[in-house]
């Protein structure tokens, strides 16, 4: 099984990680070739023995259940660019280290969230970034959590934390 998600060009970076090979995002993304960077648990799955840097795969999802107005692929070859370190996902068997990431289309911005990092105390950076939203949208509410709140308020990390 393969997970997909779209992320901004510079997602890697600001989550700190590491690109194991091939480049990443920022170069392809005003280029028309789709493009994707895969997972080293995907690349070595789907390209045994091999190096997956200019492999093709096609991804389509039209026949998967999505939820309304979901972002998914439909068919088109994506050309693999890079390749990442493993990640965990939600999964607690990790089975869902399998990952393709394509490029979030530039209009779909307002779908995800706005991720910040920074080497400071993350509530310091709130305001501003709070004041910064407000200047170009006085209509938008804004909420913050730290990434370690959301990971510790996930059901799977609940589940797991009273199972131990």
């Amino acid at each position: 099984m393969l997970f997909y998600p779209y992320v901004q060009p510079d997602y890697f970076e600001t989550l700190d990680i590491p690109l194991s090979s091939g480049s990443g995002f920022q170069q392809w993304r005003r280029q028309l070739e789709p493009v994707a960077i895969v997972s080293q648990s995907a690349a070595r799955d789907l390209w045994p023995g091999k190096n997956p840097i200019g492999e093709s795969l096609v991804l389509d999802g039209s026949n998967q259940f999505h939820a309304n107005g979901e972002l998914i692929p439909q068919g088109a070859s994506y050309r693999v660019i890079g390749t990442v370190h493993d990640t965990r996902g939600v999964l607690l068997d990790g089975t869902d280290s399998n990952k393709v990431y394509l490029l979030l289309p530039p209009d779909r911005l307002e779908d995800r969230p706005l991720l910040v990092r920074t080497v400071n105390d993350p509530r310091l950076l709130v305001n501003q970034v709070s004041g910064l939203v407000r200047d170009v949208d006085s209509n938008m509410v804004v909420y913050s959590e730290t990434l370690d709140q959301k990971l510790t308020e996930s059901p799977q990390f609940v589940i797991s934390r009273c199972s131990a």
